[in-house]
């Protein structure tokens, strides 16, 4: 079926060609086609008429007519909605031919049938009921982070049936709803209450994102797609899960799998959109630089909280001798090394923050050996039967790790103290400290994402309350 990027797409193609052409007169040769009333009433009202604009809601066309009519397309399955000069031939599928005062002629053709045309008066059009009970459209100002979140903590649907839902969002169909979530990182099968804070950020840009690329690419053609003009798309050459089951993940080449969810094939990757469900709870925690993390992280463990530092997982890892220790060595060479043969960290960090592509080379080499040494750690916690796991990640969103965690806690700090504490803690001048916080997510984004934040600009003492009432809401539930 298309959806809101094919819809668009036909918009636009035929808008160029259409804008402020007279209907000359109307076959229609499939009369239950028509919908909103017999066929000759139909080919009369619209006869004569101009075309004084084109205008999408979600998957349906409208062309508004200078009576103050409207011409309503629902393309369904196969439908098609397109333009050709006066010569061309009518193909046996086409439904309704709209011939234009310039000789031109606006096919509807529908293989299977189930396409609609209704004829809507001027007050009739706004309260069309698939528009009373219409979403939110991805792209527009009514669809941000904070309505999809509210929308989805009172829903029981799957996620997958959320976004299908055209009352809860508008537009999206089976393509791009397994395209977003694979974006995301979120299974199918997950329920849409259940998705953190930061889940429905990415999701919320993820839906965006497929949108505005399908859009761009002239929407998705398999079979029955084609544009006002009779072209088809390409975005089907992008696509990362729909339609490739059992063939590699783009991303990390685990095949991709195909099951029904909400009676509708479903196309994921069960790596990339892991299914967590019940057990222990791994909730990362995260900060700025300078945030105060580590004193939350302290807290915590004084608590009784049990917490995976990576940062300690790190240091052991590139002590003389270990596995980083080597890669790093041969990487950046013996000058890498102070004059006990250990790293200096601060040289590379400091090559990591001028050059961008160190920064990669070393997410690559250090992640997975990170990562290996973490999933260790929560598997042995989860098999004591632990109900409530912190992962402490200093670059948590900036290295994805986001991806793994149930819930996420933010340490947060205004960006004044968050500067002075820098300059103090790591003797930094100014600029090189503002250059440093510039080049991580700013907490601001971070804090949207986060479904606990601490607050840490007061004292020691009110740092060490927020995190005792925080753990003890968690231990609560």
């Amino acid at each position: 079926m298309p959806e809101l990027p094919e819809v668009e797409t036909i918009r636009r193609s035929l808008e160029k060609y259409v804008l402020g052409r007279k209907i000359a007169s109307v076959e229609v040769f499939l009369p239950r086609t028509i919908k909103s009333s017999a066929a000759p009433e139909f080919c009369s009202r619209v006869r004569d008429q101009e075309i004084v604009r084109l205008e999408r809601r979600g998957k349906y066309l409208m062309l508004h007519l200078a009576s103050g009519d409207v011409l309503l397309f629902h393309l369904r399955m196969t439908g098609r909605l397109y333009r050709r000069e006066a010569c061309a031939p009518c193909s046996t599928h086409v439904r309704v031919l709209f011939r234009l005062d310039d000789d031109s002629r606006l096919f509807f053709e529908d293989v299977r049938t189930f396409g609609e045309i209704h004829l809507l008066g001027a007050n009739e059009w706004q309260a069309y009921p698939a528009f009373v009970r219409m979403g939110p459209e991805p792209l527009t100002e009514a669809f941000q982070p904070h309505t999809l979140g509210a929308a989805l903590r009172k829903s029981g649907q799957c996620i997958k049936g959320f976004l299908l839902d055209q009352g809860k969002v508008a537009g999206l169909g089976n393509i791009y709803v397994d395209e977003a979530l694979f974006f995301a990182g979120i299974h199918p099968s997950r329920e849409a209450r259940s998705l953190n804070r930061d889940e429905v950020f990415r999701l919320h840009r993820a839906v965006n994102h497929v949108i505005a690329e399908g859009i761009e690419d002239g929407g998705t053609t398999f079979r029955d797609y084609v544009n006002g003009e009779g072209e088809e798309g390409f975005h089907q050459q992008k696509l990362h899960v729909y339609h490739r089951e059992g063939e590699p993940c783009l991303v990390c080449g685990t095949r991709i799998e195909k099951i029904r969810v909400v009676g509708r094939g479903t196309r994921f990757c069960p790596h990339c959109q892991p299914l967590r469900e019940g057990g222990m709870q791994l909730i990362g925690l995260t900060g700025g630089i300078a945030s105060g993390k580590s004193t939350v992280s302290r807290c915590l463990l004084k608590l009784g909280a049990k917490v995976i530092d990576t940062d300690k997982i790190a240091h052991a890892l590139t002590k003389p001798q270990q596995p980083l220790w080597e890669v790093y060595r041969q990487h950046f060479g013996a000058e890498i090394l102070d004059e006990n043969d250990c790293l200096c960290r601060e040289k590379i960090a400091a090559r990591v923050f001028s050059d961008p592509a160190e920064k990669r080379w070393i997410d690559g080499a250090a992640h997975p050996l990170i990562e290996a040494v973490v999933k260790k750690k929560i598997a042995a916690l989860a098999k004591k039967g632990e109900r409530f796991v912190f992962l402490d990640v200093p670059l948590l969103f900036e290295a994805q790790w986001n991806r793994m965690v149930d819930r996420i806690w933010l340490v947060y700090v205004s960006k004044d103290r968050q500067l002075a504490r820098l300059m103090k803690r790591n003797g930094y001048a100014q600029e090189e400290a503002a250059a440093r916080i510039r080049a991580q997510l700013p907490l601001a984004e971070k804090r949207q994402r986060a479904d606990r934040v601490i607050e840490n600009d007061g004292t020691l003492k009110e740092t060490r309350e927020q995190v005792k009432a925080a753990w003890e809401a968690l231990l609560s539930t």
